[in-house]
């Protein structure tokens, strides 16, 4: 079994990875609609990947006996000013979630 600090920290890491794909999905509507697919597809398989690394945390939990929490997922931002915006925000992003994943 997991003791419950990590358990809670791990449960709060799924929920900010699930974020982190929202928010990189919600880029992929925006890059899509500039008629830059090529920005867009970069950016869905950043979905991917953090749909990916939400889904080993959850499974790491499964493994100790544990049931992960689904908790409530927050809508971070669905508009940028201009793509270098997007992409200061993905990279600001990438930097905390990297935090995240260190603290644990």
């Amino acid at each position: 079994m997991i003791n419950k600090k990590m358990y809670d920290a791990i449960n709060d890491q799924i929920k900010n990875e699930l974020e982190s794909a929202y928010i990189y999905l919600s880029m992929v509507v925006y890059f899509h609609q500039q008629n830059l697919d090529g920005m867009a597809h970069w950016m869905r398989c950043q979905v991917l990947e953090e749909t990916i690394h939400a889904m080993k945390f959850f499974d790491h939990l499964t493994n100790r006996g544990a049931a992960a929490v689904l908790k409530d997922l927050k809508q971070l931002k669905t508009a940028w000013k201009s793509p270098l915006e997007a992409w200061k925000d993905a990279y600001a992003h990438e930097q905390f979630i990297t935090a995240k994943i260190h603290s644990l």
